[in-house]
């Protein structure tokens, strides 16, 4: 019942509360753990600090996580675990390790899709196309964007449908077919600026302006850095590789400096 309660509260709240009820639980079951404890517990406690941009904590976590998960061998779990890790491993740019982890987890939702959620195994096919395209790889990631795409429509899964769309175009643009990535990308633009999508925005800003900066047209590129700037204010985080948009305002703006006609005396 003690262990119920804990549990329940580790759920229930989502401030500094889950790592008290949390660490209740894991006090409890760290010397005498099962199939679901302290797993559990880690793994929310690595959510926790995932939201709050701890990410050496929560990779701790979700280590720790993994950890149990293997020892009980609950092949889901850890599953879950190798798709959180991968998370981090993205967000820190140890794409490698999280392609690994992501081919892992996809590997177990593909041979146990009637036991997983659709969420859940169309969130593993899109890991991998976003790990892809991060490394620039755009034939990769096109394949897995593919394919998503054929599932989501199977499955009648409207926003994963959207996302394989839109992620496709950023795979366009890493294929040097930057008109197709602009078309592909901004035609659902206003979907996601309706949810105030943010994350999702601010990958679409940044590839725009990247594929019109490639084109030679910088000033409509700049109005897209620019929303990527807009897209952090409201989230106060950025992928690690959309930072080049701030590189791109930078470079243009100290160009249009010295270029300028002076002022006359």
């Amino acid at each position: 019942m003690i262990l119920a309660g804990y549990r329940m509260f580790s759920v229930t709240y989502t401030d500094e509360k889950v790592l008290l009820y949390s660490d209740s639980i894991i006090a409890l079951k760290k010397d005498k753990s099962d199939i679901n404890y302290p797993a559990i517990a880690y793994e929310k406690k690595g959510d926790f600090f995932y939201a709050k941009r701890a990410y050496k904590l929560a990779l701790d976590n979700y280590l720790q996580f993994a950890y149990y998960a293997k020892k009980h061998n609950q092949k889901q779990m850890i599953s879950n675990a190798n798709y959180n890790i991968g998370i981090i491993k993205r967000r820190t740019e140890n794409l490698k390790e999280a392609l690994e982890l992501y081919q892992s987890n996809y590997t177990f939702t593909k041979q146990n899709k009637d036991k997983v959620s659709t969420r859940t195994y169309l969130n593993s096919i899109t890991a991998i196309a976003n790990v892809f395209n991060d490394m620039g790889e755009g034939d990769s990631a096109s394949y897995y964007n593919k394919l998503g795409y054929k599932e989501a429509i199977r499955l009648k899964n409207e926003r994963f449908r959207k996302h394989f769309a839109i992620n496709q175009g950023i795979s366009e643009y890493h294929c040097q077919k930057f008109k197709i990535a602009i078309d592909s990308i901004i035609k659902y633009i206003p979907h996601y600026e309706n949810l105030n999508d943010y994350d999702k925005l601010s990958f679409a800003y940044y590839y725009i302006g990247e594929a019109y900066w490639k084109l030679n047209k910088k000033e409509i590129a700049i109005t897209y850095f620019k929303k990527v700037d807009t897209a952090f204010e409201q989230m106060q985080s950025l992928f690690p590789k959309l930072q080049k948009a701030y590189v791109r305002l930078d470079e243009y703006y100290i160009c249009l400096l010295y270029t300028s006609p002076s002022p006359r005396d």
